[in-house]
């Protein structure tokens, strides 16, 4: 089964949360939030996160390294 498609697909999703979560982070309410606190929103890291993790999996299925 060709799965680089599903790969493609997950690399854009990935593309799409890290600029999500990069517009998160400018936003009125985060930088009030990180001058008070000091510390990134919850929602900007998780939206990070998920960015990295749908990019290896992307990457792992486009290039076909991975088992099964």
């Amino acid at each position: 089964m060709n799965r680089k498609p599903m790969g493609a697909v997950m690399l854009v999703l990935a593309a799409g949360l890290a600029w999500w979560g990069y517009d998160e982070s400018g936003s009125l309410g985060n930088r009030l939030s990180s001058t008070l606190t000091g510390d990134m929103n919850d929602t900007v890291i998780i939206l990070y996160i998920g960015a990295a993790i749908c990019a290896v999996v992307g990457i792992v299925l486009v290039t076909g390294k991975h088992r099964g």
